[in-house]
């Protein structure tokens, strides 16, 4: 994706900033790469999960459970209202809700902390909907 992005320098530069922003920023680091492979895997980009699945600090158990079919997504025990969030945000966003929101605050992260994590999955997806688009599924 970043060759054709290069070829509009303020198209590049706009990316960065989204990916740089507090949506990144002030989400808690812990939890961005499980968002970020609960969206690919969702979403069916798997080189977004695989890029996402070798970094440091990836979630090694999410990685293995996230591999297998999408029905064992739905019984991920890890972080269950975030994963929960995701889930319907992703798959559903029209009926997305209060109801699926509020346990994120239950979980002990703020209120802002959980509208940066639910706006950097909706980041992830829309990058693994491009990169799909732009025929980069290796």
């Amino acid at each position: 994706m970043a060759p054709v992005l290069m070829r509009d320098p303020s198209s590049f530069a706009l990316l960065e900033r989204i990916l740089t922003s507090t949506l990144h920023t002030a989400s808690p680091p812990s939890l961005l790469p499980l968002i970020t492979l609960l969206t690919s895997r969702i979403n069916g980009s798997a080189a977004c999960f695989n890029e996402q699945a070798t970094q440091p600090g990836a979630w090694r158990r999410a990685v293995i459970t996230l591999r297998q079919e999408d029905d064992d997504i739905a019984r991920c025990e890890l972080e269950p209202a975030l994963t929960q969030a995701i889930q319907w945000l992703t798959r559903a966003p029209d009926r997305f809700s209060a109801a699926h929101f509020f346990p994120l605050l239950t979980r002990g992260v703020s209120s802002e902390q959980a509208i940066n994590m639910l706006g950097w999955c909706g980041v992830c997806g829309w990058l693994n909907r491009l990169k799909i688009a732009l025929g980069e599924t290796y």
